[in-house]
C-alpha cells in the first residue's frame, strides 16, 4: 500500500504561531552580521503559514483559520477576529488579488476561495471551488493568472517508508472566475495522469519578470531519489532554459536544476519537453 505525501513545507514560529515584524539594520563593520531587530509579534491560534496585506490590515493562512490583524502600528500588532478555515493544513497561501483575498488549500480536496474585503476587518467567503491538481506549493498571481509549481512523493506503507514514487509539475491557471478556476496549461507531460501531472518534483517557482520564470526542479524520477541533477539529497543544479514562445531553444545538460520558462503563451498553448534536450511549444 502506498501514502501520497504532500511536502511542500513552511516553517511556523515555536508553539502556536505568531506574525513577526522587523526592520534591518546595516551593521558597516567588515565582517559583521546585519542586525534585524524584532519591532513587533503577536501570536495566532496555531502556526502562521502564509501572510497577505492589505493597507494596515494583514491576513496570516493558518493552519486551523485566517487571522486578521491590525498593523497600524508595527510595533503592536492586534489580533482583530479569525475566520473559521479547512483545518489542520499546513499548506494554505494566501494572497490578495483584485481587491479580495484568496486561499489556495492542498487538502484532501484542493480547493481555492474568495473572500470580500468590502469590510477588510471582516472577510466574507463568496467562492469556493477545487481545484484540478494537488500536492501544489505556494502560487504566484501575474493578472488574472496563477502559476505554482507541484511535488509529490508516494511512500509504500506510510511515511516514513520507502519511497516509491515521485511527480511534479509547474501550471498555470485562470482565476479571472474565483468561483470557476481552470487549469491552461503544464509544463511536464502527464505521466501521472492529469491531477499528479509529470514525473519530476518541482521544488520553488520565482517569476523574473512577466514572461519569464525560474523553476528549480530535478531530474530523478521513480523511486530513484538518489540519482539525477537537483535531486532531493543534495547535488549539483544544471541551468535548462526551455522557451515556448514559439522556438526550439538548446538546454545546457538535461532539463533539471534550474529551469527558466516563457510564460507568454499560457493562455492559449500547452508546454512540453521533448527528449530531455529541447522544448517545443505545441499548438
Amino acid at each position: 500500500m502506498s501514502t501520497r505525501a504532500r511536502v511542500f513545507r513552511s516553517f511556523p514560529c515555536v508553539v502556536a504561531g505568531c506574525l513577526l515584524a522587523g526592520a534591518v539594520l546595516v551593521n558597516p563593520s567588515y565582517g559583521q552580521q546585519p542586525a534585524i531587530p524584532l519591532v513587533g509579534t503577536v501570536a495566532t491560534v496555531s502556526p502562521a503559514e502564509t501572510v497577505a496585506v492589505n493597507g494596515n490590515i494583514v491576513y496570516t493562512c493558518d493552519d486551523n483559520e485566517i487571522s486578521i490583524i491590525d498593523v497600524t502600528k508595527p510595533s503592536t500588532p492586534a489580533i482583530v477576529t479569525t475566520l473559521g478555515s479547512p483545518a489542520d493544513t499546513a499548506n494554505t497561501y494566501c494572497d490578495v488579488q483584485k481587491g479580495d483575498l484568496v486561499q489556495m488549500i492542498n487538502t484532501s480536496t484542493p480547493s481555492f476561495r474568495a473572500y470580500s474585503l468590502t469590510n477588510p476587518t471582516s472577510p466574507s467567503l463568496f467562492a469556493t471551488a477545487t481545484v484540478d491538481k494537488t500536492f501544489f506549493g505556494p502560487p504566484y498571481y501575474q493578472g488574472n493568472t496563477a502559476f505554482f509549481g507541484m511535488n509529490e512523493i508516494v511512500f509504500r506503507q506510510g511515511y516514513p517508508g520507502p519511497i516509491t514514487d515521485q511527480a511534479g509539475d509547474f501550471v498555470s491557471m485562470d482565476v479571472t472566475n474565483f468561483n470557476s478556476p481552470v487549469i491552461l496549461g503544464a509544463l511536464e507531460s502527464q505521466t501521472h495522469g492529469s491531477v499528479a501531472d509529470g514525473s519530476f518534483n518541482v521544488y520553488g517557482t520565482t517569476p523574473y519578470s512577466n514572461t519569464l520564470v525560474y523553476i528549480a526542479s530535478t531530474s530523478s524520477q521513480g523511486a530513484a531519489t538518489q540519482t539525477g541533477n537537483g535531486q532531493t539529497m543534495g547535488g549539483r543544479h544544471n541551468e535548462s532554459v526551455v522557451d515556448v514562445d514559439g522556438h526550439n531553444r538548446e538546454c545546457a545538460g538535461n532539463a533539471a536544476g534550474l529551469r527558466a520558462v516563457d510564460t507568454r503563451q499560457h493562455r492559449s498553448h500547452d508546454w512540453r519537453l521533448r527528449r530531455m534536450e529541447t522544448a517545443v511549444l505545441r499548438q
